[in-house]
Order: structure tokens, then C-alpha cells, then sequence
């Protein structure tokens, strides 16, 4: 009788694992249709306020831009039979790998696009990864060694 507490315990946290696991995402015809004109935007441009001073060249701008409207175009053909997070953020590993060649700023901008396409999608977080990939650690990791 004693176990019983720890048991419902123990399967409450196993229960929301899983359950965070497959955060399901809402896809409507708005959510296609955002996608569709994310799609057709011109990306790795020059951004007001200097915050990003555009592609290199416009052959890389055109390299980026094709590499990313991929994992898009895949996102608008599959994300109705897959709507998970953890859909959404295994495209994102898969796309990621394709940018680790660039400049730091190339790789911060392809950031700045996931954060769109979470935005598109009403993902608040990358659970890590988009940090992991630019940055080469999770902070959430940092402030655990700090306790």
C-alpha cells in the first residue's frame, strides 16, 4: 500500500513525458496557407536595422534559400498527416545539418526562419535544439551545473 502513492507518481511524470512528446499542433488551411507564403518569400536578405546584412553573395542567398524552402515545402506536404512538435523539430535536425558550413550569421538567420515557422505553428520553444545546433550547448544545461 505504501508503493501506491510512489507508483501514481511515478506514472504521472512518465504519463507527461510522453505526452510532451506528441504535443500535437493545430494545422488549419491558415496554417498551409502561411506556410505557403513564408515559401515564396525572398530569404537571407538584407534586414532593416542592420540587425542582418543579407547573404554574402547572391549564389550563397540562393544556396540558403533553396536548403530551407525544401524542409518547407516538405513541412506543407506532410505536417497535416504528421502534426506533432516532434515532427516539426526532427525536420529542423534534419535541415540543420545541411547549414553547418556557413558563416555565423547564415546560421543565425536560418534560427531567426525556425523561430517563423514555430511562430506558424504556435511552438513557443525548440526544446533546446536550435541552441544546441548555433551555439553548441543548451543553456538549460549551463544553469543546471550552476545549483
Amino acid at each position: 500500500m505504501k508503493l501506491l502513492p510512489l507508483f501514481l507518481i511515478l506514472s504521472g511524470i512518465l504519463f507527461f513525458r510522453i505526452q510532451e512528446d506528441k504535443t500535437m499542433l493545430n494545422i488549419t488551411d491558415q496554417t498551409i496557407a502561411e506556410l505557403k507564403k513564408l515559401r515564396e518569400e525572398k530569404k537571407f536578405l538584407e534586414m532593416e536595422g542592420g540587425y542582418y546584412l543579407g547573404a554574402p553573395s547572391e549564389e550563397i542567398r540562393l544556396e540558403l534559400e533553396k536548403k530551407l524552402n525544401h524542409t518547407i515545402d516538405i513541412l506543407i506536404d506532410n505536417i497535416k498527416a504528421n502534426p506533432t512538435k516532434k515532427y516539426l523539430l526532427s525536420r529542423f535536425s534534419l535541415m540543420l545539418n545541411k547549414f553547418t558550413e556557413y558563416d555565423t550569421e547564415e546560421r543565425e538567420q536560418i534560427c531567426f526562419y525556425c523561430e517563423k515557422l514555430m511562430d506558424i505553428f504556435g511552438v513557443e520553444s525548440s526544446d533546446g535544439l536550435l541552441m544546441n545546433w548555433l551555439y553548441g550547448f543548451n543553456p538549460e544545461d549551463f544553469f543546471k551545473q550552476e545549483k
